[in-house]
């Protein structure tokens, strides 16, 4: 899952309604056409931040927190699948791998989509460091999954949005 590190930490409420699917701690969250909040995809742009709590599948909450400041970074871990994530990664934007939570913990197994580094500018994460706990041992095969500071790359409550300009 995505956790906040760092100020600023904002917490804000939002709206779910019974057609959501269950969020979990940490999963990244996005507006959906109807205005309720929705479990990021793969392509999400303009997300809105990070889930704060967990929420079960169809119930509607108006008090919904997310972690949403402009500026928040988050600590995720990526998925080393296919691609491996070395020092270079920095800079890069990223998808987010989406899959369903824990349902034991109720947190978020989304990751950070190492195969999707470097393909494209308006992939929803931007890769911020090397998170301090892995010592600067970067990966340098397949399946070495790290674990790194990121943030969102097209905020939707940015003053500016990238996409289009």
């Amino acid at each position: 899952g995505f956790l906040p590190v760092g100020a600023p930490e904002t917490l804000s409420p939002y709206v779910t309604d019974s057609s959501v699917a269950a969020i979990y701690r940490g999963d990244m969250v996005l507006l959906e056409a109807d205005g309720a909040l929705g479990v990021a995809t793969a392509n999400a742009v303009n997300c809105v931040g990070s889930a704060a709590v967990y929420q079960a599948a169809s119930i509607a909450n108006n008090l919904f927190l997310v972690y949403d400041d402009v500026l928040q970074r988050f600590m995720a871990q990526d998925d080393g699948a296919t691609g491996i994530m070395p020092a270079t990664s920095v800079g890069a934007n990223a998808s987010i791998v989406t899959t369903t939570g824990s349902t034991t913990l109720l947190t978020s197994n989304q990751e950070i989509d190492s195969s999707t580094a470097f393909t494209t500018s308006t992939l929803a994460l931007k890769i911020i460091a090397l998170h301090p706990n892995e010592a600067f041992s970067y990966a340098t095969t397949v399946a070495q999954q790290r674990k790194w500071i990121c943030s969102l790359n097209n905020h939707l409550l940015a003053p500016y949005q990238q996409l289009g300009i």
